[in-house]
């Protein structure tokens, strides 16, 4: 856990580098900005209230210690602190990624399980079928489609915003074609490998059932490779649900980002990358620690 928390901390000050070279090495933030029309002294102005007429080297130690308080700056667009803008939006797309990722990776799963276990047949070229399709919808054009028939054709949910379980669906069910074409595909490959391991065979020729074998080694053995992709997938999810907040206008830190990339609030997009960053790495290390229940033979270092 220290060698994985380590690990964690050295990728986010990475991350929080590269974050800070890109935005100085795009241009001068403050005439990104402004726009090419503002006047010298406007942009003269506002690299002083950002502090960018420092040195290059003063302005990354500033950086880094207002990361290490916990200070994320101030949002040009809204003239709020960063921090308080990201975090009160934050747990709408936790929500969201969570509803989505669950349902998308269940539902994957069994379909992987279905395909796996009856190899050659109908259900297994049905499993391959579904993830191919699944695979290749862009969620924001199925949000299009979800919100021209169950919203507008047969008013049987809301368009779009938040307020109770009803407003979650659609952008969910939008969402969760992502995981599901990944973990089908993944996870029919892991459960035919581990279809054909040695203690597998063993368990079968010891008189074990079929289904006794299926939940004593299959699934938690083909769980592994799932998992490992079904994090990936939550941080990236996460933090790019930019295309599906906007059609459904879910209050999310995806919406956040359009709103920040149309105002120009460089700052804001600065310190949303950077949540990002945190939210990958922990997500990736509570993966890490599930590797061991799931496997107690394996040893992270």
């Amino acid at each position: 856990m220290i060698g994985r928390l380590s690990t964690g901390i050295v990728t986010v000050y990475l991350a929080a580098t590269i974050v800070f070279s890109l935005a100085r090495g795009t241009g001068d933030p403050a005439r990104q900005i402004l726009g090419a029309e503002a006047s010298p002294e406007a942009v003269t102005q506002l690299q002083s209230e950002l502090g960018l007429d420092k040195p290059l080297l003063a302005q990354y130690s500033d950086f880094l210690l207002d990361l290490v308080t916990g200070d994320l700056g101030t949002s040009i667009r809204y003239g709020a602190s960063n921090a308080e803008l990201i975090f009160s939006r934050l747990g709408n797309s936790i929500l969201l990624t969570a509803v989505s990722v669950t349902a998308g990776s269940i539902i994957g799963y069994l379909i992987a399980f279905l395909g796996a276990t009856q190899r050659g047949r109908m259900w297994d070229k049905l499993s391959t079928s579904v993830a191919g399709i699944a695979q290749s919808i862009p969620p924001f054009w199925l949000g299009l489609v979800l919100v021209y028939f169950f919203s507008i054709r047969l008013d049987w949910l809301p368009s779009g915003g938040t307020g109770s379980w009803e407003h979650v669906i659609l952008p969910a069910v939008a969402i969760a074609v992502v995981p599901l074409a990944y973990v089908t595909r993944v996870g029919r490959t892991s459960i035919v490998s581990v279809l054909s391991e040695d203690y597998v065979l063993a368990a079968r020729s010891r008189g074990f059932s079929g289904r006794q074998v299926l939940l004593k080694h299959v699934l938690r053995a083909s769980a592994i490779p799932v998992v490992t992709v079904v994090g990936l997938l939550t941080g990236v999810i996460l933090s790019s649900t930019v295309t599906v907040e906007v059609v459904f206008s879910w209050p999310g830190i995806g919406s956040l980002v359009n709103q920040a990339v149309q105002g120009r609030d460089f700052p804001l997009l600065q310190a949303l990358a950077i949540v990002c960053a945190v939210l990958f790495v922990l997500i990736n290390f509570i993966v890490d620690l599930l590797y061991e229940v799931l496997d107690p033979r394996i040893r992270t270092s």
